[in-house]
């Protein structure tokens, strides 16, 4: 009766699996990195975070209670619908505008982290 675990016999373990030491100097690496750019980190978190506030902020309360103070001012619906249109075309392609610019950062900040961590393993010969 054949062994359905025969299949793993070939399988050379240390050709497939990084050495310990290898993943564990990786995880230093990527830890001293987050650690190093902690600040960054919490800065496009945070600006990201705002940004999405913002947004929601002006769609659902902001436009709202801008058409009804013009309501209140008997402006005309239509007058009212018009300005509030190119109000929230404006502000969202400010708001896309400023999204734009933090992703740009982002990406900017990710390329560094990847470059200094490959440069980290490299001086070290890791290859993972």
């Amino acid at each position: 009766m054949p062994n359905e675990l025969d299949v793993f016999n070939g399988i050379n373990v240390e050709k497939r699996v990084p050495e310990y030491d290898k993943i564990t100097d990786y995880c230093r690496y990527y830890m001293g990195l987050c650690h190093e750019y902690k600040n960054d980190i919490e800065y496009i978190y945070n600006k990201l975070e705002t940004l999405r506030r913002e947004r929601l902020e002006f769609i659902e309360v902001k436009i709202l209670e801008i058409k009804e103070k013009l309501r209140q001012q008997h402006i005309s619906e239509d007058s009212i619908n018009d300005w509030a249109n190119k109000v929230f075309d404006d502000t969202m392609r400010s708001l896309d505008i400023s999204e734009s610019l933090l992703n740009a950062f982002y990406v900017k900040k990710l390329d560094e982290f990847k470059k200094s961590l490959e440069d980290n393993l490299h001086k070290e010969g890791i290859s993972i």
